[in-house]
């Protein structure tokens, strides 16, 4: 019998990647609220003049 052979790609990538969303989600949550308030305070135009 023949051994299968694997032609995926490692999910390490993915792994490294998603892991700072589980482990830092405080800090980038207090940084996007910071930055949502800053929008929210600055001036609109006008729609119609």
């Amino acid at each position: 019998m023949e051994k299968i052979l694997k032609y995926s790609k490692s999910s390490s990538f993915y792994l490294k990647s998603k892991t700072d969303y589980f482990t830092e989600n405080n800090q980038h949550l207090t940084e996007e609220t910071n930055r949502n308030k800053l929008y929210i305070s600055q001036p609109r135009p006008a729609l119609y003049p």
